[in-house]
């Protein structure tokens, strides 16, 4: 052996330790790739944190006590899919991890083998007595020497490739270990969530059940007056949805919640919670669910360019794709959404303008 195969073993070295920090970082980013499904999760759950919040400043009664109670459940949903994905996505990236311990042990493994077969060679020309080395050398002392040197950088800079490839995968083991802890952690918060969940619902039952004992002769009554207003009809063809005082008219006012000036799109009518919503004029039912502010929303097409909407609702009945007739029951009185009590929000739009209710009404 002479000094350029000693240069050939430094450089393979100098190779391996060169490509060494690449392997590493890419097992340390693969481990935590970015989601952007994650975030939109979390900002779900802060938007109903946000109005959970807002309910709480301005609900009252037991009626606003149940819209806290319905969005508090909301909020636990959410947290309970933001959870579920987290911990899809930390599974992901325990699974990856495992893999890179996996390729990291074989990496190793080749790695002493290569090493191994290196240091033997090394071994071997130290064996040779002193004047075969000289005499290989064409009497070159310096030769020799140099190539002394060279073998001990290389013994050495073996050694470092094998003591960073073990740190490496140390340092993904421990990076797996605080990922199981961390599902460990969101596991026990989902459990907790489920048995929140359950007080929530529980919760809510109670303040239905008491609401429903509260109000069932008021709703009695009020059913027997609808049903005398279904035969009144005005000249454009409404009945009322529901009979009771209008305690806030079509027109600027100021917010009952927010305290800022807005324009009130329709009329809101005060009746007991429970009271049966009737539709307004027959129709197909284009929307029915929650709108946010609005609550559980029945929306129906009445067709001609004419649209109705009926807002707040504690339950709907009517289905988006239903034909309705005008009297029909589509929903109940609640207190969903933005209100400050058990009401009807009524809007009248024709041409997706709304208009002043109690200009068509009879």
């Amino acid at each position: 052996m002479n000094r350029y195969v000693a240069f050939s073993l430094l450089f393979s070295v100098f190779l391996l330790t060169a490509i060494l920090p690449y392997a590493i970082g890419q097992s340390r980013d693969s481990a935590y790739p970015e989601n952007s499904e994650l975030e939109r999760l979390k900002s779900q759950v802060d938007q109903k944190e946000d109005a959970l919040n807002r309910l709480k400043l301005h609900e009252t009664g037991d009626t606003g006590q149940l819209s806290v109670i319905n969005a508090n459940l909301d909020l636990n949903k959410a947290e309970i899919k933001y959870a579920d994905y987290k911990i899809n996505l930390i599974e992901k990236n325990i699974s990856d991890t495992t893999s890179q311990i996996e390729y990291q042990k074989n990496l190793i493994q080749q790695k002493e083998q290569e090493i191994g077969k290196r240091l033997r060679s090394i071994y071997m020309m130290k064996e040779l007595p002193f004047l075969n080395i000289i005499v290989s050398m064409n009497n070159n002392i310096n030769d020799w020497f140099e190539s002394v040197i060279l073998f001990q950088r290389i013994e050495s800079q073996d050694r470092d490739v094998l003591d960073q490839y073990s740190l490496a995968e140390t340092k993904l083991n421990d990076l797996l270990q605080a990922q199981d802890k961390e599902k460990n952690k969101v596991l026990g918060l989902k459990q907790e969530l489920f048995q929140k969940e359950k007080g929530i619902i529980e919760q809510r039952n109670e303040k239905m059940a008491l609401l429903s004992n509260e109000t069932n002769n008021e709703i009695s009554y009020a059913q027997g007056t609808q049903l005398s207003s279904r035969s009144r009809e005005s000249s454009g063809g409404f009945i009322w949805p529901v009979v009771g005082p209008i305690t806030s008219g079509y027109g600027w006012r100021i917010h009952p919640i927010f305290k800022v000036p807005e324009f009130h799109t329709g009329i809101d009518i005060g009746v007991p919670y429970g009271t049966p919503i009737l539709a307004a004029k027959s129709g197909v039912v284009t929307y029915s669910g929650w709108g946010t502010g609005y609550g559980n929303l029945v929306i129906l097409d009445n067709g001609s360019g004419i649209e109705t909407r009926y807002s707040h609702a504690s339950r709907l009945v009517a289905y988006v794709g239903e034909r309705v007739r005008q009297g029909q029951v589509i929903a109940y009185i609640g207190s969903t959404g933005w209100s400050t009590g058990p009401h009807l929000f009524f809007e009248i739009r024709i041409n997706g303008k709304p208009v002043n209710p109690l200009n068509y009404l009879p």
